[in-house]
């Protein structure tokens, strides 16, 4: 799971930040993991609940990658 922050109030959108999380769904698929991406979640409390549930549903896995991007 990739979470990507990219919109902040008063700030400029910062360059690249969807290039980074393209790289790194690139690179994750290629080693064989399903990569979900998502861009700008609503609310901390929603980003607490993708990632509590991330990884609720993937305890009995072998593994678990989740990247929180933030730039500005």
């Amino acid at each position: 799971m990739i979470f990507n922050f990219v919109s902040y109030e008063h700030t400029v959108t910062p360059y690249g930040s969807n290039v980074d999380a393209e790289r790194l769904e690139k690179l994750f698929t290629g080693i064989g993991y399903n990569v979900k991406v998502r861009q700008d979640p609503s609310s901390a409390i929603g980003f607490k609940t993708e990632l509590t549930d991330l990884l609720a549903n993937f305890v009995n896995s072998d593994s678990v990658v989740a990247a929180v991007m933030a730039r500005g």
